[in-house]
């Protein structure tokens, strides 16, 4: 009788562990060329002075801007165009340096919970390791006279923030450090120990995108021979830059507040070393911080960051604006980069969103685009679908085109229901069963169009009415459903032979 027990808990149990199989699914990495992922990865926005602020190196998401990320933050901010969500992380004191590095478990979770914020809207997300480099005043210091201690710790850092997220599909990219100042043997000591800890924990980051920086992540790096780390897949290596104009963009007077046409050619000369250099022999580069501070001068710059945005869309580079999150209406000027209310998830400064997207999706030269430019709006969007079924994990492209065509009103996409369907720039992806609507519109606001889009089969209800499909994250299988029904009858059989024995017996 006990083989009979041991034989059926052996199948309830090999049939439950079959049953939560697909929580256990390592997501599929999608492997796209570099000009397919700058593509993808569209315009980018960074969730400065966050995860990155600190007190001494203790982090905390408030302590340099007041307000808590929320799914709904991250909602607006993709729903206004960008596609790339930058999370710089400072790490600091929730690194345990007596325990392996280990870092401290409710800070890694809220870091995953922001993370997921922008991967459920389809976002790419890009995290670092921030200000723990900062003016080689803690403890990644490039400039340390014995680096060895510095580099083990980097790895050990490195290799507890990989085993986090080594499951995760392609919309993870890992850059492994922000503005740490050193000589090149010493960068790139540490950018080759970066790749070579995430590579080692394996599943998807084998083959994951990471960004690699120079000096001071400083534009003037961007020079032929740079040493890029040895990888064990190829192209698999961004790399990472940032780009600020001193006088009119960082310096907090209000004696240079106009970006003009000779600027913009200078911004070209500086920007097309990274061409030169990267993207033209297929190395990707994202511009991972570039703005201006607020003088006052919205026209200017608006008109500096669509011509930024033009000449990486132009450059095959992706540029992520840097907002801190300070702003305060009270003050005129009030020198800070932020262009949306981290509150309410609107914009500060409309025209500055507006323009980033005319510049990163609209086609054209850099000498094309002009100081407060006439929109023109678009009176009508037309899709080439208005009806999609899907299965999980599906992808399909929808067009629109519109009109009049003289237009530069963009077109921007979202979802009702990202849970069912994502979408960016008429890419849309299945994400699980049910209905949802895509919507094509106009950043203006003046028209609107959408696709439905099914995904999976619409399930059957009491009365023969259909109802969508409901996303259960722990579903089962009807065979492995039919497996713990056998089990559990096997379970009862088995019982019922014992007492029927017994009773004979008695």
């Amino acid at each position: 009788m006990q083989s009979i027990f041991a034989g059926a808990a052996a199948f309830l149990f090999l049939a439950g562990s079959n049953a939560g199989a697909d929580e256990k699914e390592i997501p599929d990495f999608k492997e796209m060329t570099a000009q397919e992922m700058v593509q993808d990865m569209g315009a980018g926005w960074n969730l400065g002075n966050t995860l990155d602020g600190h007190n001494d190196l203790t982090p905390g998401e408030t302590a340099w801007q007041g307000v808590v990320t929320t799914p709904e933050l991250i909602k607006s901010v993709h729903d206004m165009g960008f596609q790339t969500l930058r999370v710089p992380v400072t790490w600091g004191t929730m690194i345990d340096d007596e325990n392996d590095y280990a870092i401290d478990k409710e800070w890694m979770k809220r870091v995953k919970e922001i993370v997921g914020y922008g991967i459920k809207e389809g976002m790419y997300v890009i995290i670092n390791i921030h200000h723990d480099g900062a003016d080689s005043a803690w403890w990644l210091n490039a400039a340390a006279e014995d680096l060895e201690p510095v580099c083990r710790k980097f790895s050990g850092v490195w290799k507890n923030i990989a085993a986090e997220f080594k499951d995760y599909d392609e919309h993870l990219i890992f850059e492994s450090m922000n503005e740490v100042n050193g000589g090149e043997e010493e960068i790139n000591k540490l950018n080759q120990a970066f790749v070579d800890t995430v590579r080692a924990t394996g599943s998807n980051n084998a083959k994951r995108w990471l960004s690699i920086p120079g000096s001071g992540a400083n534009i003037g790096t961007a020079y032929e021979g740079f040493p890029f780390p040895k990888d064990t897949i190829e192209n698999r290596l961004f790399f990472a830059v940032h780009y600020y104009d001193g006088a009119m963009g960082l310096t907090e007077t209000t004696d240079i507040t106009e970006w003009k046409k000779t600027d913009s050619k200078n911004l070209k000369i500086q920007l097309q070393s990274l061409e030169r250099v990267f993207t033209k022999k297929g190395i990707p580069v994202i511009l991972g911080e570039y703005g201006c501070i607020d003088k006052e001068n919205t026209a200017d710059r608006a008109y500096f960051n669509e011509v930024t945005a033009r000449l990486c869309r132009n450059m095959g580079v992706v540029p992520v604006y840097w907002d801190n999150g300070y702003h305060d209406e009270a003050k005129k000027p009030d020198y800070g980069f932020s262009l949306i209310n981290r509150e309410t998830g609107e914009a500060w400064y409309p025209e500055i969103v507006h323009a980033i997207m005319r510049g990163a999706y609209l086609d054209g030269t850099y000498q094309e685009v002009v100081k407060n430019p006439t929109v023109v709006e678009a009176e009508s969007i037309t899709l080439s679908k208005e009806k999609l079924t899907m299965e999980a994990g599906a992808q399909e492209e929808v067009s629109a085109a519109a009109l009049p065509k003289n237009s530069n009103d963009v077109v921007l996409w979202k979802s009702q229901d990202e849970s069912v369907a994502t979408v960016f720039s008429g890419k849309i992806c299945a994400v699980g069963d049910g209905k949802t609507e895509i919507i094509a519109f106009s950043q203006s606001g003046s028209v609107q169009s959408s696709v439905v889009v099914q995904v999976g089969e619409e399930k059957q209800v009491d009365g023969g009415e259909k109802e969508d499909g409901i996303k259960t994250a722990n579903a089962r299988k009807p065979l492995q459903y039919a497996l713990l029904v056998i089990g559990i009858g096997a379970v009862f059989m088995a019982g019922a032979g014992i007492m029927k024995n017994r009773r004979e017996t008695d």
